[in-house]
């Protein structure tokens, strides 16, 4: 079943111009069940001050940590490399899940890196693992010893989905010129499935991205997409008059590929540059304001479209972040993200006439067009007492099989009387457009922070059931978790399978 968008607004649906304030029901006949079949434990990836680069296992919300190839699933973790100065003192370990458990299948031993290493999956069963080994010589580790960069040569790692444990096969991209790569790539990688087709996508300074689309033959073709036009270079984040496109997704089908993520800027509509002390991240924080998108029909033939603008918080000085996207068989692309409010500080001191609402919201494009766009979710002071939570890498969705779209995300109840509606929710989108009231997800362990599913745009087959891989602190250390979760029709009596 393919989800088209009507005009009708139901339950828990508005426009975006006009959200209204959604509580979570306390109908007792939800629309669904949500049945959790597995919980358990990956791995520990070190804590923040570890590390101390800037980055971690989830990190890069926009490209997948875990995968399933048939019936295994991999998961690429985040190791520390004892003695190494940052930035380049992390490196990439792979996880299978086995009957006991989840095992370590190797380790790299030889490079270092910054980021996350993500992951990709054909439906033939390739694994493979973007990855940006530093170039710069060892740098040892040491009280007061500076952060230390250097350049990076981004690759390819193919596994054997069988033999997890060989040592992988190299696959370095063709470039077009010696781009000048480093430790902090911001890369997205993404797969056609299907086709067992790859793409990546990395940044090159703070001018434009290159990417890399590897083909079913086994062929290159390279090429880059300029950032769209930002700020006045003497304001902007990048001291020039770009602004990137930050914590990307990719989407590749068929050699069309779509690119979209979201943008920092400095100044907004009401701020006066020339005032200092009301802008800039030292001060007030993220400042992600606008979610642009570009695609091309045939990555190996046509250029990147012109940058649009899908959502910014311009007007009221807050922060936007990309969910998850989704491309459906009939060529729509489904959009999720958050915009959170001004800082709270900020508003109190120079813009009191602000109100701070949260908002969840879903596109779709059609051909490169936002033909739709809607708020789902709202809370705060002018939008209720429940609001959606969660920024960049919040809310995912869960498709199914049958094309059945479901959207995971976070509410949280502000007052006495709508604490104990806070958690994680499961909605779903209906034939008709609209979507179903929320239906609490039953984990032991709340989804306090960012997540992971194993994703469509990663390759990933379409499953019944939603493979999760969780941030967590279990016993005041840092844990990734994996979580198993079905959806179910209503008073289902389904066995809950091994």
């Amino acid at each position: 079943m393919t989800v088209p968008f009507s005009a009708s607004v139901l339950l828990a649906v508005w426009l975006a111009d006009a959200p209204a304030p959604v509580g979570v029901s306390a109908d007792p006949s939800p629309p669904f069940e949500v049945q959790v079949e597995v919980e358990e434990l990956v791995c520990h990836p070190p804590a923040y001050e570890v590390t101390n680069n800037g980055s971690g296992m989830f990190w890069g919300s926009g490209s997948c940590q875990i995968a399933r190839s048939g019936e295994k699933l991999f998961v690429s973790a985040f190791e520390h490399v004892p003695g190494a100065a940052p930035l380049n003192n992390a490196r990439w370990a792979l996880y299978e899940r086995t009957p006991d458990g989840w095992q370590l299948r190797q380790r790299d031993a030889r490079d270092r890196t910054r980021e996350p290493c993500p992951l990709c999956v054909s439906h033939a069963g390739r694994l493979l693992m973007s990855v940006n080994p530093t170039l710069a010589p060892w740098v040892p580790a040491g009280e007061g010893q500076k952060s230390v960069g250097g350049p990076a040569r981004p690759e390819f790692l193919e596994f054997d989905a069988a033999h997890p444990e060989r040592e992988p096969k190299h696959w370095l991209p063709d470039w077009d010129g010696e781009p000048k790569f480093t430790e902090h790539s911001y890369r997205t990688f993404a797969a056609d499935g299907e086709r067992g087709e790859f793409v990546l996508f990395q940044n090159v300074t703070s001018t434009h991205s290159q990417w890399a689309f590897l083909d079913q033959s086994g062929n290159w073709t390279t090429g880059q997409v300029d950032w769209p036009k930002g700020e006045d270079p003497k304001f902007s984040v990048s001291g020039n008059d770009r602004t990137s496109v930050n914590y990307p997704h990719a989407i590749v089908k068929n050699r069309a590929v779509h690119f979209l993520g979201q943008s920092p800027m400095n100044i907004w509509n009401r701020i006066d540059p020339l005032k200092s002390e009301t802008w800039g991240r030292a001060n007030w924080g993220w400042r992600m304001r606008k979610l642009h998108y570009a695609w091309t029909p045939d990555i190996t033939s046509k250029p990147f479209t012109q940058w649009v603008v899908l959502d910014d918080t311009m007007d009221d000085g807050g922060t936007v972040g990309l969910g998850d996207s989704w491309l459906a068989p009939d060529g729509r692309l489904h959009v999720v993200w958050t915009k959170e409010p001004i800082h709270p500080r900020l508003r109190d001191v120079h813009f009191p006439d602000i109100k701070r609402d949260w908002r969840l919201g879903y596109g779709i494009l059609k051909d490169g067009q936002l033909i739709a766009k809607r708020v789902l979710f709202a809370g705060g002071e002018t939008a209720g007492p429940v609001r959606p939570t969660g920024y960049i890498g919040h809310p995912r969705f869960h498709i199914t099989p049958d094309q059945t779209m479901y959207i995971l995300c976070n509410l949280v109840g502000t007052t006495a009387e709508t604490k104990s509606q806070t958690g994680t929710y499961a909605v779903r989108v209906e034939a008709d457009g609209s979507v179903s009231a929320p239906v609490r997800i039953p984990v032991a362990r709340p989804i306090a922070g960012a997540f992971f599913t194993a994703t469509p745009r990663a390759g990933n087959p379409l499953t019944e059931a939603a493979d999760l891989l969780i941030a967590d602190m279990v016993a005041g250390q840092p844990a990734a978790r994996y979580a198993r979760i079905r959806f179910l029709p209503l008073r289902s009596t389904a066995a809950t399978p091994q």
